[in-house]
């Protein structure tokens, strides 16, 4: 009865473990995805460097949308697509990156340096091919040209994108703080309730093998299944195109280190396994060595039993033989 009380107990021990293993697991996985995520979110220079991927594409955007402006106004496109480089246009992603990243909208109607850009622009080009244009008609030409550029660039809807609106509050590192206590608390609860100081090393191999399988799967999952592609965040396509190889990346960072922290957890099980195999091996052999000085020891015993009954069976002739000499 007491040896079934004995497994059932130890059963349930291990039960218990192992379900702290799995809550450790899912400490690692929240603190370093979150902590990974909310700091990239806040690196303008990270953020920004995905966004230039989409320079020529937005440039020739913006260079179709004009082409209206153009027929408007009469002047050729020329006129407006002179104005506006691939440095004014990268330099209108930077921006549009850094309004995501700090919660800003993106709005160019008010901009003084894109009026100016389109101003000197259209104002060259007519000089350069004798096109009369008056100082009024300048104006509003410029003025059609950045509305245009506003409405194909321009994003109101960058202001408070949810993702990184959470980076700037204190939920982040309150997650991160959280997950790292209940962590501390699994271990100290498997190191005080379990017979080998060791064991807690055993099962947190288990868990951070665990957090790094999840950590390498569940990224590998989502980019094959472009997951980040269906996210809309923006009005404009190529914001949220962008965004989605932010997300991207981000999830490929949080694969590599997930497949240090699942390397670090084989070894911590496998020196923890070699630990035991060694201390087997070291009762083992100790308890044999035990075992053949008992051996000895009752061999031993054994010849002083015999030697002392042949010295009393000796005594007891040597006495009667006196008697008998007597």
């Amino acid at each position: 009865m007491s040896n079934k009380k004995h497994d059932l107990t130890f059963s349930l021990r291990r039960i218990a473990y192992f379900f702290l293993a799995l809550v450790m697991a899912g400490c690692v996985v929240l603190s370093v995805s979150v902590g990974i995520s909310s700091g990239l979110l806040r690196t303008e220079s990270f953020v920004q460097k995905r966004f230039e991927k989409y320079n020529s594409q937005l440039l020739d955007e913006v260079n179709t949308a004009i082409a209206g402006v153009a027929d408007t106004t009469g002047l050729p496109t020329k006129a407006y697509t002179g104005a506006i480089q691939e440095g004014h246009i990268r330099t209108a992603l930077h921006q549009a990156a850094n309004n995501i990243v700090k919660g800003y909208d993106t709005d160019y109607t008010e901009s003084k340096y894109l009026y100016g850009y389109y101003r000197t622009g259209l104002l060259n080009y007519c000089k350069e091919n004798g096109i009369p244009i008056t100082e009024d008609e300048l104006v509003r030409d410029s003025c059609f040209a950045v509305d245009v550029f506003n409405d194909t660039v321009g994003d109101e809807s960058t202001k408070n994108i949810i993702i990184f609106a959470l980076t700037y509050t204190n939920k982040p590192l309150m997650t991160i703080i959280f997950s790292v206590l209940i962590f501390i608390a699994c271990v100290v609860i498997i190191d005080f309730t379990s017979y080998g100081k060791h064991k807690k090393f055993d099962y947190m191999g288990m868990g951070l093998i665990t957090a790094g399988e999840a950590m390498v799967i569940l990224p590998i999952f989502a980019l094959l299944m472009k997951y980040t592609s269906t996210l809309r965040f923006m009005d404009i396509d190529v914001y949220n195109m962008a965004l989605a190889d932010v997300l991207n990346d981000i999830l490929k960072i949080i694969m590599a280190v997930g497949a240090v922290i699942l390397v670090i957890g084989i070894v911590m099980v496998a020196y923890n396994y070699r630990y035991y195999s060694k201390k087997t091996e070291f009762l083992r052999t100790e308890h044999n060595i035990r075992a053949k000085l008992i051996d000895e020891q009752r061999e031993s015993h054994k010849e002083q039993f015999a030697r002392a009954e042949m010295e009393a069976i000796d005594r007891d002739i040597s006495a009667n033989d006196k008697e008998k000499s007597q």
